[in-house]
């Protein structure tokens, strides 16, 4: 992900703090997704098994679906090994 990618998330939630913003590659959504405070709460009760998608289903309006011309952001980095293998594979803009 480049980093100038990261800096658009940002701006943009700082200009409209109250929506989750979503960096979208082409018709897709990616990561980092960026939640904003007021959502924290129904993250956490969220169950193991369930994903942040529920909180996405529950106030589409709440959502922000940024376009960024970086297909990083449909890469996804949840463990350190992901983040091992993305280093090496030299897509991560440091």
């Amino acid at each position: 992900m480049k980093s100038t990618t990261l800096e658009r998330i940002l701006r943009a939630s700082a200009e409209d703090p109250a929506k989750i913003v979503v960096p979208c590659y082409g018709a897709r959504g990616g990561h980092p997704t960026l939640f904003p405070r007021a959502v924290f709460e129904h993250l956490l009760a969220l169950s193991p098994d369930q994903g942040a998608r529920a909180v996405f289903a529950s106030g589409p309006e709440r959502r922000l679906r940024l376009a960024v011309n970086d297909p990083g952001v449909r890469t996804d980095i949840d463990t350190h090994v992901d983040l091992t293998l993305l280093r090496e594979s030299h897509l991560l803009d440091e």
